[in-house]
């Protein structure tokens, strides 16, 4: 973890934001929304399940804007942050899409 990431959880911490305690988990996409025909970024609505250790399998429902071109599909898995008391508050790695 870099000197910024250090610092950026302490800022997490000082504002009680639910991602300072958060820990690696994962991220299953059960349901995606389709892109529309034109544009680049387009909004996403995802359903999917967040899990981490010691964290139980969680419902969530992420509103994002991605590049059409990375879109995600079901049953795709990508790691994510998952603050154990409020799993809904993840953080999502979506540079894995590019991967």
């Amino acid at each position: 973890m870099g000197e910024l990431d250090r610092a950026a959880r302490q800022l997490e911490k000082l504002l009680h934001d639910p991602l300072a305690t958060a820990i690696d988990g994962v991220v299953e996409l059960t349901a995606v929304s389709s892109p529309a025909p034109r544009g680049r970024y387009q909004e996403a609505t995802i359903e999917a399940v967040a899990s981490a250790p010691g964290v139980p399998p969680t419902p969530v429902t992420i509103t994002v804007v991605l590049p059409v071109r990375y879109w995600p599909a079901p049953g795709m898995r990508l790691p994510a942050l998952v603050p154990p008391t409020d799993p809904g508050a993840l953080e999502v790695d979506w540079e894995a899409l590019r991967r």
